[in-house]
């Protein structure tokens, strides 16, 4: 009797780590939402914005036909540091790893810093965050973060590229980002509120660090 009731404890104990097993893996996978925030300043400098929304920003073919990307500028032009800034909300209450960004450098056809955000089971790609007219040593990894109260990641991805070192026409130090979707986002979209370069072409508006998110995209951790 004292054997087989040992034998029933232990069933019931296999049983007991089962169901705490389950949700543990169901709960792998959160719906996550995350803004892009602007490429540059912090601290005691504000990020300047010198170019709405546009596709070439000269200030004379205005509007243009895909007006996707923001022009941005350090304060005083102290610093030529480009930076990748996500605010995420979704997750558990404790921070949580839902992805990794995977940063690298193309020439093509300007030269830039790709961010690639990525699922963490498989690598797929959820979308990019692209820094037009940067430029980085090598690649960088960094692992991303969120939780149900929101979760602000700053990642160091580049420098801009220096005045007249370009491939493509530019006539000073800045970065133009915008968002690319991936296979893997379930939705995205970006913030009108936001001037257009017609209301705004080297108009030099000061923005604090999280104050103007520039897009926003779901996906599932």
């Amino acid at each position: 009797m004292r054997k087989l009731l040992v034998i029933l404890a232990l069933v019931g104990l296999t049983c007991a780590v089962g169901a705490w097993d389950a949700p543990a893996a169901e709960a792998a996978s959160y719906s996550i939402t995350a803004f892009t925030f602007h490429p540059v300043g912090g601290g005691s400098y504000h990020a300047i914005l010198d170019v709405g929304w546009h596709e070439v920003g000269d200030c004379i073919h205005c509007p243009d036909a895909n007006p996707h990307g923001l022009d941005w500028t350090w304060e005083n032009d102290v610093s030529t540091l480009v930076r990748v800034r996500l605010w995420n909300w979704g997750g558990p209450s404790a921070i949580t790893r839902v992805a990794n960004m995977y940063s690298y450098y193309t020439t093509y056809p300007c030269k830039r810093i790709v961010s690639e955000v990525k699922r963490l089971s498989d690598g797929g790609v959820f979308g990019s965050v692209v820094n037009q007219h940067s430029y980085r040593e090598g690649t960088y990894s960094t692992a991303v973060y969120s939780r149900s109260s929101g979760y602000q990641n700053t990642a160091n991805v580049g420098y801009m590229v220096p005045y007249q070192q370009d491939n493509c026409l530019t006539t000073a130090n800045h970065t133009m980002q915008w968002y690319e979707s991936g296979d893997h986002d379930t939705g995205y979209g970006k913030d009108t509120g936001i001037p257009t370069e017609c209301q705004c072409c080297v108009c030099a508006t000061p923005y604090d660090v999280w104050n103007a998110w520039e897009y926003y995209f779901d996906f599932h951790s």
